[in-house]
């Protein structure tokens, strides 16, 4: 690849890809074998419209402002109205209001100050249902990284979160597919993370991902031209 754009976006390049290399070369879930002589049941087919709306998926990325201010909150009846805004219905019956207050405001005193960046939304089919979860991305002013706060989202409407279940530090806000590399949902993800390099900082340069002698992917950007 040949790029010509600032040192950081070309290393957030190619550390996409390599996550995604070596994600789909060990990415094989198998099923156990069903036993001699019975042949494996066919797999469910999924919902054919199991991605949520652009909108639909705008309206829960937007939580996670929600999130961040409810970790910032000071007041206790402030910090629960905006976990009521923030979380599925099912999710504070079973957890309680007063335990998600404790963790988000455990979250603030480990890390004050942070600023709400971005989030992203992901989608996995797994079997015939849809896993779903929100990458929160927030970072204190002058930091080089950011803290990705990985949260569930319940799988009914409305979507709301559900429980947070990890904080990571990454150096770019970006939320990477669990697919193989040669799956649609991955190269759908793929595309669209160079069009916004190539928008945001004016990627150029081209792209070959290959499995053997089969071209996954090819992509030339920006004012690159093969040859």
């Amino acid at each position: 690849m040949r790029a010509q754009t600032t040192r950081p976006r070309r290393i957030a390049f190619f550390a996409a890809m390599t996550c995604l290399t070596v994600g789909g070369a060990v990415a094989t879930d198998r099923a156990p074998h069903p036993g001699a002589g019975v042949p494996p049941a066919p797999p469910a087919a999924p919902p054919s419209d199991w991605k949520l709306s652009p909108e639909r998926r705008a309206a829960i990325e937007a939580l996670g402002a929600t999130l961040v201010a409810a970790i910032h909150a000071t007041d206790e009846a402030a910090r629960a109205e905006l976990i009521h805004q923030a979380y599925a219905p099912e999710a504070i019956a079973e957890a309680t209001v007063e335990r998600i207050a404790g963790q988000l405001a455990a979250v603030g005193q480990r890390f004050p100050g942070l600023v709400f960046d971005r989030a992203a939304l992901t989608e996995t089919l797994r079997g015939s249902g849809v896993s779903r979860a929100l990458h929160v991305y927030a970072r204190r002013p002058g930091d080089r990284i950011w803290r990705d706060l990985q949260l569930y989202v319940s799988e009914t409407e409305p979507h709301r979160l559900t429980q947070l279940v990890f904080i990571a530090e990454v150096t770019e806000p970006i939320a990477l597919p669990n697919g193989a590399i040669s799956s649609r949902e991955t190269l759908e993800w793929l595309n669209g993370y160079v069009d916004r390099l190539e928008q945001e900082s004016g990627l150029s340069g081209s792209a070959l991902i290959a499995m053997g002698d089969r071209v996954i992917f090819e992509r030339y950007f920006a004012t690159f031209s093969p040859g």
